[in-house]
């Protein structure tokens, strides 16, 4: 008799691991999955995706076939490796290392509240407001491009899954690398993770084309809305339904969205603002900050937004209606000031249900914040990331 072999159907990746006596949540990452890629498609193929045995005439081809995927799973597992990042994140984003003062932290507050211009709605008002969206059924594709931007910051896989695993799902991914020193190895994850509903796409170049190239990379979307991420924010899985539905809005639809803002401060006599980091007012107020207790519980118009634009594509090549200042960084800066000066287009950070992770923007902020950040830990050290300083 020919000797049978097992092949094994996909593996899924484990929700939670226990870990040190805590429960604790698994960030996506190529030990959580590690049949993704082109191993476990092999062996669907081959097993019929069933956990089928395949009848074999010859016990030495059995072997070498065994080998073979083995050594090729080894390869690809240290290429999804240097390119994603495994890290257990609890239910905070911060560690009691990064609260700070109970005196700073209301002094921040207190700034806050002086200079923000809170809206009515919260998250559920929001959600109640009448809109022209309607998803059909969870899980089903939105006229939107999303655009990542990466360089060496291992976040990628963790992004994708999120982009994937979303109650509303981006038609279009397309991931931007310029003058990435592992870009082949971020293009060959991402081009693994292709299905029937998401088309991910890779735009590289030898030239680091910085901040500004993203968006004119986005210009191009061939849908409705675009929604540039930063490397560092990883969106909870009912996020991009909440942005398409508020896009929809009659109160909304003329509204740049995002997750994060800056309260820019008076310039100073050189022209120049204070850092954010500032808490004597110069530097106006950068929100939601959690190490400060600065949370976003109402819709807050700001002066410009950080990290994450959700924007109709016919307005995004108004970022370059004026020359910019320079083209090394600001981009967020520029692309807000030119849509409200040439649009009427205001600039609003959407609320958060503090109880509900998968209605944040940044879910797992912590990965991103100890590997390098312009506002963690990794902020004192060489960044990693080809995002631009807060």
């Amino acid at each position: 008799r020919a000797p049978l072999l097992k092949l094994p159907p996909r593996a899924t990746a484990a929700g939670c691991r226990a870990a040190g006596g805590k429960r604790e949540r698994m960030l996506p990452g190529p030990r959580a999955r590690p049949g993704r890629g082109v191993v476990a498609q092999l062996m669907l193929r081959l097993g019929g995706g069933s956990g089928r045995y395949l009848r074999l005439r010859d016990p030495g081809v059995g072997l070498a076939m065994l080998l073979g995927l083995g050594l090729l799973g080894s390869l690809l597992f240290h290429t999804e490796e240097d390119a994603c990042a495994r890290a257990v994140v609890s239910g905070s984003q911060v560690d009691d290392g990064d609260i700070k003062p109970a005196q700073l932290r209301a002094h921040r507050l207190a700034e806050f509240e002086t200079l923000a211009r809170p809206e009515q709605p919260t998250l559920r008002k929001l959600m109640q407001l009448p809109s022209t969206f309607e998803l059909s059924r969870v899980g089903s594709p939105v006229s939107l491009t999303v655009v990542l931007n990466h360089f060496k910051r291992r976040t990628l896989c963790a992004q994708i899954e999120a982009l994937l695993a979303q109650t509303a799902v981006p038609s279009h991914i397309w991931l931007v690398l310029f003058g990435s020193p592992i870009v082949h190895k971020l293009e060959q994850v991402a081009r693994s993770y292709n299905d029937l509903r998401t088309t991910i796409s890779v735009v590289e170049s030898d030239l680091n084309l910085k901040y500004y190239g993203r968006m004119q990379v986005a210009v191009r979307a061939p849908t409705d809305f675009v929604l540039i991420i930063d490397d560092d924010m990883i969106p909870g899985a009912k996020f991009v339904e909440q942005m398409v539905r508020t896009a929809h809005t009659r109160e909304y639809e003329r509204a740049l969205l995002g997750s994060i803002g800056w309260i820019l401060p008076r310039p100073g006599a050189d022209g120049r603002f204070g850092s954010y980091r500032d808490l004597n007012g110069s530097g106006g107020v950068y929100f939601p900050d959690e190490a400060y207790g600065l949370l976003v519980e109402k819709a807050t118009e700001t002066d410009y937004l950080c990290s994450l634009w959700f924007v109709r594509t016919s307005w995004l090549a108004l970022i370059f209606r004026e020359t910019p200042p320079t083209f090394d960084t600001a981009e967020d800066l520029q692309l807000s000031l030119e849509l409200r000066k040439y649009a009427g287009v205001r600039s609003v950070v959407m609320p958060v249900d503090s109880d509900d992770r998968e209605t944040w923007a940044d879910t797992a902020h912590r990965l991103a914040w100890l590997e390098a950040s312009t506002t963690g830990p990794g902020a004192k050290k060489q960044s990693g990331s080809n995002t631009p300083a807060r």
